[in-house]
């Protein structure tokens, strides 16, 4: 029997009691960091002393993002195992891959506070760190929008707000202590909205198993084979373009390079590996309401939102306030640390600006842009996934070879790929994306990929340091 969401009208107030107890929580939790000095290096990498387990958390949390909420029900509801599996594998890989990345990269890490700033020094390069930069706000951008989009959706969805007023609230108590404190105050915020989610999602899980109703085929029934014909149409049409994006993910994503820096070195690998580990629950979660919303042949309003709408409708009053609460924990997380790399790269941007104020006020462009972003009409969540994920990828080869690599590439080769991937790549991708063709999203996604490797390889690998440009 087929069912259809609607908002009830018997947890109304307990949701936005929550909602408003969450925000005031957070405001006051984050508030209650301490900072030694209120510096630039303070501010933006926590006088590179963060701890093992704070950090994990917070890698995890950051992770969660808007994506790992709803595309994972999403996936698992419309096209089953299949659907999941392209998502679920290489989201856990990149964290494990940006491990072995980082490490690496902090043999030629001195003072810097960003990756853009990194590989400029590396390349003696003002250009390359331009690329970087640009590559790294526009990201910001992309990712503040969605977590608005969707936390804006849900909420006022769920409990009749206006879906305006919830994006900026949202966004103002990211901002508060990400403004206040830095990263530090990012992190801790980030363990405790961890914490929750997975509370949420395992209570969730535990109300849904006595039901006893589970479809790993989807709505659509599809074969849960990956040697089936069914599987390589999907892999094609989603799971490539995905895998990529989900690998090139952290790499090209200042909020993890940001916790790279701020750790004490001996805890990165450790802690971006358990960071991986923690985050799997969270999607394994989704994944299972999504195959039971399946099941039970449940009609979402919107499909995007498919796993949300089938919890509300059928948990308890008690389950659906914690699942609110796990939603914007999960948007929450990735919000703080995008407005933490904004305030980064902006104070990084030229030896001028390297001050506090200069962080700030990055945070507040990055703030208004993505809440602007979030109010567009009719913008689609999953199709600014994938934008951003294939613009990740734009950077994903030039930075792997560069730390992985004994020999560097040549400036000019780093330059000139990753440019081409922004004006080749980048625009044949969001031709695919707009007009619905697979082969154009497949071929503009490969084109970001190799691009930039195959100026490397011809370019060849230099010895000799090269000057500023």
């Amino acid at each position: 029997m087929s069912k259809v969401f609607r908002k009830s009208e018997r947890g109304d107030n307990m949701f936005y009691l929550a909602f408003f107890i969450y925000l005031a929580f957070m405001f006051i939790y984050g508030f209650s960091v301490k900072l030694k000095t209120k510096d630039l290096e303070e501010i933006n990498v926590s006088n590179r002393s963060l701890g093992l387990w704070s950090s994990a958390f917070s890698i995890a949390a950051t992770w969660i993002w808007a994506p790992a909420l709803f595309v994972s029900s999403q996936k698992a509801y419309q096209n089953g195992v299949l659907g999941f599996y392209w998502f679920f594998i290489p989201n856990v890989l990149s964290l494990v891959l940006f491990a072995v990345i980082s490490i690496n990269s902090l043999k030629k890490l001195k003072k810097e506070h960003t990756i853009s700033e990194l590989m400029g020094n590396v390349y003696s390069s003002k250009r390359v760190k331009r690329l970087y930069d640009f590559e790294l706000s526009f990201l910001l951008v992309c990712s503040t929008g969605v977590q608005l989009l969707a936390g804006g959706k849900v909420i006022s969805q769920l409990i009749g707000m206006d879906f305006s007023l919830v994006t900026v609230l949202l966004a103002l108590v990211a901002f508060s202590y990400s403004y206040a404190k830095g990263i530090k105050a990012s992190v801790r915020t980030d363990a405790v909205q961890m914490i929750l989610m997975i509370v949420a999602v395992i209570a969730a899980v535990a109300f849904l198993i006595p039901r006893g109703q589970v479809n790993f085929g989807g709505i659509k029934s599809l074969t849960t084979s990956v040697f089936s014909e069914q599987n390589w149409i999907f892999f094609l049409a989603f799971g490539l373009t995905t895998t990529i994006g989900l690998l090139a993910g952290p790499i090209g994503d200042q909020t993890f390079w940001q916790r790279a820096f701020s750790m004490k070195k001996k805890n990165v690998i450790k802690a971006f590996v358990i960071g991986a580990i923690i985050f799997a629950v969270i999607p394994i979660g989704m994944a299972f309401v999504g195959f039971a919303a399946a099941a039970e042949g449940f009609i979402p309003i919107d499909v995007s939102l498919v796993g949300v709408e089938y919890i509300f409708s059928v948990a308890p009053v008690a389950i659906s306030v914690l699942f609110l609460l796990c939603i914007i924990s999960g948007l929450s997380s990735t919000l703080d640390s995008n407005m933490c790399a904004a305030g980064a790269i902006f104070s990084k941007f030229s030896k001028k600006s390297e001050t506090v104020k200069s962080a700030r006020f990055g945070m507040i462009v990055i703030g208004v842009i993505g809440v602007l972003i979030a109010n567009i009409p009719n913008i689609d969540i999953f199709w600014l996934f994938l934008f951003y994920g294939v613009l990740r990828t734009s950077v994903a080869i030039p930075t792997m070879i560069t730390f992985l690599f004994s020999k560097k590439p040549k400036e000019k080769s780093i330059f000139m790929g990753i440019l081409s991937a922004f004006i080749i790549g980048i625009p044949v991708y969001t031709y695919g994306a707009l007009f619905s063709s697979n082969v154009y999203k497949v071929v503009g996604t490969l084109l970001v990929l190799l691009l930039p490797l195959v100026f490397i390889i011809s370019g060849g690998f230099y010895v000799k340091e090269q000057k500023v440009r």
